[in-house]
């Protein structure tokens, strides 16, 4: 159950804070206003989750195999 929990916190904390940073660079460099970068309603970039997910099971297993 704690990995679950785990693993749900790395997904929203990772849509959240991509989400943010997305929208950041695009009003000051690119697009140079606010844009929603999301096709989902809300800050949720469901890309960036499961990116931050991948990256921590690959540090996780290589940690604990080698």
């Amino acid at each position: 159950m704690q990995i679950f929990l785990l693993y749900l916190f790395l997904f929203i904390f990772g849509c959240f804070i991509g989400w943010i940073i997305e929208v950041l660079f695009r009003r000051f460099f690119s697009a140079k206003k606010w844009v929603n970068p999301g096709f989902m309603k809300g800050p949720w970039l469901p890309l960036y989750g499961f990116g931050l997910i991948t990256m921590f099971t690959m540090c996780y297993l290589c940690i604990t195999l080698f």
